[in-house]
């Protein structure tokens, strides 16, 4: 099963030279209109991620792997240097290639189609995937250390149990270790923007507590969920009831989806680290 978990860690960088956004156009236009700024690609495994390349100058590919993997049947070539995958499109022809981890059979693979064209300036694109991928030499040591929801469990995991929880039928057993749900939560709806904000769930960890929200969209077009928009947990919210006015999530997740047509819906994951006692 795939489960699609887009996090964003906050508080979010405004550095000057930070990457092309992505959340009010496609990945190409991105490109087209900064082809020298570096494009932070969100990716998973049921999607095809439609990029840019250049035929002109050498583009490269940015993954989460430790020694990526290219599987393909174009007649293009690439040079692999660790995480990085190198390629000049040989022509204008669009192509797609599936990336991965080499020698790991369990590694996501993520499908890419490239639109090339006679840009001077090669693209740079960094992958974000939608679960973070944990190479298999971490896994082993992961293992061999106790679990806790502390701040030695890694957000992202805490959130990909949450989705895996989600997914199979609110089942208890995906939940992290040492994390309950809270019966008792309830909590009114609100709204972020033409966004309809459902709190559902309030699941308690010694350090961290997660809140799970029912996200629907009430406008009339396309809307793509931005994690930075999401974080707040201000008082305003009501879902934080000692939250300072600009307090903000650890992580912001989305599942099943962040892009949400008219009046679909999407389960949106907060974790928070409450002030205890």
């Amino acid at each position: 099963m795939s489960i699609a978990l887009s996090s964003t860690i906050s508080p979010i960088s405004n550095a000057k030279d930070s990457p092309v956004s992505v959340d009010d156009v496609s990945p190409h236009q991105a490109q087209m209109a900064a082809p020298q700024k570096m494009l932070e690609l969100f990716v998973e495994e049921s999607t095809t991620a439609i990029v840019g390349a250049s035929t002109l100058d050498l583009n490269v590919v940015i993954t989460p792997f430790k020694r990526a993997k290219v599987t393909h049947n174009t007649n293009e070539s690439f040079t692999i240097d660790n995480n990085k995958i190198f390629f000049q499109s040989m022509s204008q022809e669009p192509f797609s290639v599936f990336v991965t981890e080499d020698d790991d059979p369990n590694a996501p693979q993520y499908k890419m189609m490239f639109v090339p064209s006679n840009v001077p300036i090669g693209f740079q694109i960094k992958l974000k995937p939608d679960i973070p991928y944990v190479p298999k030499s971490a896994k082993r040591e992961q293992t061999a250390n106790p679990k806790s929801d502390g701040y030695s469990t890694d957000l992202s995991n805490i959130a990909t149990g949450v989705a895996k929880f989600l997914a199979d039928r609110r089942n208890l057993k995906h939940l992290p270790e040492g994390f309950r749900v809270d019966d008792d939560f309830a909590k009114p709806p609100y709204y972020i923007g033409n966004v309809l904000m459902n709190p559902e769930l309030r699941i308690i960890g010694t350090n961290y507590d997660v809140y799970v929200m029912n996200a629907n969209n009430r406008a009339n077009i396309d809307l793509q969920l931005s994690a930075p928009d999401f974080a707040t947990l201000s008082p305003t919210t009501g879902v934080v009831e000692d939250a300072f006015e600009d307090e903000r999530a650890r992580l912001v997740g989305f599942y099943p989806r962040k892009v949400l047509a008219p009046g679909q819906s999407t389960s949106l994951i907060l974790i928070h680290e409450p002030r205890r006692l």
